[in-house]
């Protein structure tokens, strides 16, 4: 068994190190980094407003379900807004909840991107969650001892309501 400190940091494809870290964040957010076009990257942090660079109409904010509107406050949410607001056709959000997308993400976020649009999630998990906590899928500042580290990805289409593996 591996022991890792879940808040630092986790290599993916292409990128040595992604800093995901939640320390400096309230309530214990989950932190991510949108990466697009020709190397910009921006940093997103869930329950927070909608960057300004992806403010979207209101008329169809309110067209949205639920678990779509749901999933404008997850880091997500704010990527796929981002691209809509900006015509990105595709990006990558690497975040730090491990597991992977939640249930509202899941539902919700081929309805925000403009068809075609295909959003990479990149996410850690292990073989063993620790469920001690009710955040216990979010990583917290404390390592997890049971279960070795690996990290997941897939991605969402626009226009679809489904999550496909992308494993690299």
């Amino acid at each position: 068994m591996l022991s890792w400190l879940l808040t630092t940091k986790f290599s993916v494809q292409g990128i040595q190190e992604i800093d995901v870290t939640k320390s400096n964040l309230p309530n214990d957010r989950t932190s991510a980094i949108l990466e697009f076009g020709d190397n910009q990257s921006i940093q997103l942090w869930s329950d927070s407003p909608v960057p300004q660079s992806a403010i979207l109409d209101e008329a169809f904010v309110n067209s949205l379900s639920d678990d779509a509107r749901k999933a404008l406050r997850h880091t997500e949410g704010h990527a796929a807004a981002i691209m809509r607001a900006n015509d990105i056709s595709e990006a990558t959000l690497h975040i730090n909840y491990a597991g992977g997308p939640c249930v509202f993400c899941l539902e919700g976020i081929g309805e925000i991107l403009k068809p075609g649009q295909r959003l990479y999630i990149t996410y850690p998990y292990t073989d063993v969650l620790n469920t001690t906590s009710a955040n216990y899928r979010r990583l917290v500042n404390s390592p997890l001892d049971t279960g070795t580290m690996h990290v997941g990805r897939g991605y969402f289409t626009g226009g679809t309501d489904e999550f496909m593996d992308a494993p690299y």
